[in-house]
């Protein structure tokens, strides 16, 4: 689930997490599950920023089968953002 953050975050906001002043740290995280998806399903992934702190971001990622408008998995991860030399 990172994967798709940091994609989004290098191909759409222009950053790059590995050369930034700060680093990010999963403070919050959980999962709702409502219903199984079983390998080898392919599956889509929907990012949104749910909240836009000074120093934290609040991502959600929807998990939906392939060609499915059903979600089947909520995730929601909280970051907070501290600098890199303290």
């Amino acid at each position: 689930f990172n994967l798709i953050i940091n994609i989004y975050l290098i191909e759409y906001c222009a950053l790059n997490p590995l050369t930034l002043d700060c680093i990010s740290l999963v403070i919050y995280f959980y999962y709702n599950y409502f219903s199984f998806i079983r390998f080898p399903a392919i599956v889509d992934l929907a990012l949104r920023v749910n909240k836009l702190g000074k120093s934290s971001i609040t991502y959600e990622i929807k998990v939906f089968k392939r060609g499915e408008d059903t979600i089947k998995i909520v995730k929601e991860f909280i970051y907070i953002f501290i600098n890199r030399n303290n």
